[in-house]
């Protein structure tokens, strides 16, 4: 459903850093045992990547020191940094005469910390096909100055579709082309989310940093293949807002989220996959849709055919520049019956629907259709075990290749 995806990726970023025992970590911290100036955000800003502003620039001064301490303003929430003066500087360690010596389309390579991708000089649209992600866990938890953070995000992007896939997309002076579409973008007139809208088929949510609280609030982004909700409902929310209706975000995950924000780095993005199964394939639905209401009962006439998995593959990173955090999503679907010959897929997705958390089912809103799902899945399990691709006995648990299965790379050449 996208929308505990900010937890999730926490979550996920904990899982790489600490070791786990028996498959569970802590997560929870105890407000109560923080003391205010923990719990006090406003002078806390993440670490700055402008130690690389003199590969770029190299008249820049190279220090100005922390930010805390300084006596230059901050750029404000409302401010348009086009508009402020060059010394302002942002959260992100940088000042707003940086970015405006920067123009458009640094390195942003070099900026982040974060390499360029390697071009795939002989892709080919029409037979690409997405990776086959399965991002089954057992034991399975629940994991969780817009103008400037805007173009950011857009030069990004498209830098990255530059380098990655130059027979398909082109930067430069100013206008972005687009053979898949045939088009071609004005950049200096066209909105940044615009154009992100009309050539990225992904979704991008823009969280900024509130000056005053130190907290993190969603402000501007691009959201059309969101479930159960829309991004006009989370717009200006902070992330207890954004969270509402992830089971136990309040209780185990709010302040170690709040904390993860502040000093998260632009060198060090972090993706997982969130996974759902759906009637067909609805790429948006929010919850005041006619159809939403398919999810409160059991259709009879159902059939396996009738039911895709769906995963939303989620990245989160900082944006080296403004400073904002950006999430970003991809729903891809695959149909159920594709789990026929994934070895492992079948039992481990069974054994999830059958013993995961109560109040994460309910969350993840499977129930409509368990009652094809779960007799597929033993269907599927015990072919496996017919034709030995998987052992008789095997305890069912996170695959070694997740989010992928044994053999997903013949499957998918």
């Amino acid at each position: 459903m996208a929308v505990g995806g900010f937890a999730h990726l926490f979550q996920a970023y904990v899982w790489r850093k600490k070791a786990i025992n028996h498959g569970e970590t802590r997560l929870a911290h105890n407000a109560k045992e923080e003391t205010a100036q923990e719990s006090d955000y406003s002078k806390i800003f993440p670490p700055s990547q402008r130690n690389t502003i003199s590969e770029l620039i190299h008249a820049a001064e190279n220090n100005i020191g922390p930010l805390s301490v300084s006596k230059q303003p901050l750029l404000k929430l409302e401010c348009d940094y086009r508009l402020a003066d060059p010394s302002t500087n942002l959260y992100s360690g940088f000042t707003v005469g940086d970015v405006r010596a920067l123009g458009s389309f640094p390195d942003y390579a070099k900026l982040s910390g974060v390499p360029a991708p390697t071009p795939l000089k002989n892709f080919t649209i029409d037979t690409a096909r997405p990776r086959p992600y399965r991002p089954f866990r057992w034991p399975y938890h629940q994991t969780m100055w817009s103008e400037l953070a805007c173009k950011e995000l857009m030069e990004m992007a498209l830098q990255y579709l530059g380098i990655r896939y130059p027979q398909h997309f082109r930067v430069g002076d100013g206008i972005f082309v687009n053979r898949i579409l045939a088009t071609t973008h004005d950049l200096s007139v066209a909105e940044p989310l615009h154009v992100l809208l009309e050539n990225v088929p992904e979704d991008f949510a823009v969280m900024m940093r509130d000056e005053k609280t130190g907290r993190y609030h969603l402000r501007a982004g691009v959201v059309c293949s969101s479930l159960g909700w829309k991004l006009g409902q989370k717009i200006g929310m902070g992330l207890p807002g954004v969270h509402q209706a992830v089971p136990g975000y309040k209780e185990k995950l709010a302040f170690s989220v709040d904390r993860f924000f502040t000093r998260m780095p632009a060198s060090s993005p972090i993706q997982r996959g969130s996974w759902g199964l759906e009637i067909g394939q609805p790429l948006f639905l929010p919850a005041d849709h006619p159809d939403w209401s398919n999810r409160e009962s059991q259709n009879e006439s159902l059939c396996e055919e009738d039911i895709y998995l769906r995963v939303d593959w989620q990245t989160l990173r900082r944006l080296p520049l403004s400073g904002a955090i950006v999430f970003n999503f991809k729903a891809l679907y695959t149909p159920l019956c594709e789990f026929a010959d994934e070895p492992y897929i079948p039992s481990l997705v069974l054994k999830i629907l059958i013993e995961g958390d109560e109040a994460i089912m309910k969350y993840k809103g499977t129930w409509h259709v368990e009652h094809v799902v779960k007799p597929a899945l033993v269907k599927y399990e015990q072919a496996q075990l017919d034709m030995g691709l998987i052992e008789e006995g095997w305890v069912v648990q996170t695959l070694d290749e997740s989010p992928f299965f044994p053999g997903w790379k013949r499957k998918f050449s």
